[in-house]
């Protein structure tokens, strides 16, 4: 009887070491299919040389405006490699870089947000996902909450490297956030940073920042940037004002349950509008 009872456990132990080693592969396999799909678009988007800023611009060898402006030149010419990946995978809307760090990734949007929680930029099953903007958004208005959501899975990928902002000496070597599209690069100066959490629906008199996605009055507008400033875990001098463009990067956040970590930045300047280059 105790024969039978260890050749049983002996089979379970050995099935569940076998399942764990196929989830361990998978899970491999997968993590380093997702790296090398996007390292082919990071490709696409980087600017390696003066010569193809040359080519994308189509510059006259005669014009110094690569001389005199290098990094403009370097930011338009991103802006025409979105396009070309725009070309290809019509739902990305954007690319979002931080420099010196390993948020370097396309923006997507979907119908809804669940969409592209767990798939990649080709449509298919992710487990990092992808990072995407909300559905919501509507590119032809004004006064919006440009509001981008990721995975924060601790291997990383994605927005994990998000969480690093808890610490005030990274924000300062890491203040400004870069958005292209297919129109213009934009440069966004963070205002906040700040945890928080999805709240229950009946849970009221507390500041739902995922509720801000749109400011119809200068009070709506005035009440998000004062209560992101209220909860930043530092202070940023850094203002802004109603009208300006804002940005936030929303992740997930594990000291509490459904917490959150958050950015809040401000359009700083943007680069010459190329729609009708």
């Amino acid at each position: 009887m105790k024969e039978k009872i260890r050749k049983i456990l002996f089979v379970i132990f050995l099935v569940i070491f076998i399942i764990s080693m196929i989830y361990i592969i998978t899970y491999l396999y997968t993590m380093k299919k997702d790296e090398k799909d996007l390292s082919v678009l990071q490709n696409m988007m980087s600017v390696k040389n003066k010569e193809e800023i040359n080519n994308t611009l189509q510059i006259d060898e005669n014009e110094n405006i690569v001389e005199n402006n290098q990094e403009i030149s370097t930011n338009l010419a991103k802006v025409e490699n979105l396009k070309k990946l725009q070309a290809e995978y019509a739902d990305i809307v954007a690319w979002l870089e931080i420099e010196n760090s390993s948020i370097n990734y396309p923006v997507l949007q979907g119908k809804d947000n669940d969409y592209y929680l767990y798939k990649n930029y080709k449509g298919v099953y992710s487990r990092n996902g992808s990072i995407f903007l909300d559905y919501r958004y509507d590119f032809s208005k004004e006064n919006q909450n440009f509001f981008v959501y990721g995975h924060n899975n601790n291997d990383q990928m994605m927005f994990n490297e998000l969480i690093k902002y808890s610490e005030e000496e990274y924000y300062k070597s890491h203040q400004n956030i870069s958005l292209i599209t297919n129109q213009t690069v934009e440069q966004y100066e963070i205002v906040a940073v700040f945890k928080s959490e999805i709240f229950n629906k009946d849970v009221t008199d507390v500041f739902k920042y995922y509720k801000y996605l749109e400011f119809e009055t200068e009070e709506k507008f005035n009440e998000f940037i004062n209560n992101c400033k209220e909860k930043s875990l530092y202070k940023i001098d850094k203002d802004a004002e109603y009208g300006d463009k804002i940005l936030t990067l929303s992740t997930c956040e594990y000291s509490k349950p459904n917490g959150r970590f958050v950015v809040v930045a401000t359009l700083k300047q943007e680069v010459e509008n190329m729609e009708n280059k």
